[in-house]
């Protein structure tokens, strides 16, 4: 795939869903940041990158499910630099996920690490619910034709 090098507030806008207006609020308050270009210098156009216009994309799922920009901010500066290389090429993982309070990524090695608390690993199994109740209906299929 071939993603331009950069990418303007507008193309920002257009890729992510989020306005342009929000955008600028989100780069101000430093939940995000146009990391491809140098802001000490006013005047300059916000220039994105591929990486950042994931994390808007991200951002915006994330505040939608109910995630708070303090939360959020916190959670993205974790996943910023534990994963710096997300490019059209590279994910380091598939799925963000989130109860609306915490986010918590799944990585590379499938473990939870909760980036609200500087990437600490999360204890999670799932347990398939379907089976052990299959089990039980069974044992008590055979108790009672056994009596």
């Amino acid at each position: 795939m071939s993603a331009p090098k950069t990418f303007t507030i507008a193309d920002a806008h257009k890729l992510s869903g989020i306005s342009e207006g929000m955008i600028d609020y989100l780069c101000r308050v430093g939940i995000t940041k146009p990391s491809a270009s140098n802001l000490k210098v006013r005047g300059k156009a916000r220039l994105f990158t591929f990486s950042d216009i994931i994390m808007l994309r991200t951002i915006k799922v994330l505040i939608e499910k109910g995630v708070s920009p303090s939360r959020l901010k916190e959670a993205l500066k974790t996943l910023r630099k534990k994963y710096p290389d997300i490019t059209p090429e590279h994910l380091p993982a598939r799925f963000l996920v989130t109860d609306g309070k915490w986010a918590l990524f799944k990585n590379e090695n499938d473990v939870l690490e909760n980036l609200n608390k500087g990437g600490q690993f999360v204890f999670s199994f799932v347990v398939d619910m379907q089976p052990i109740q299959k089990h039980i209906i069974d044992q008590l299929s055979k108790k009672n034709g056994t009596n």
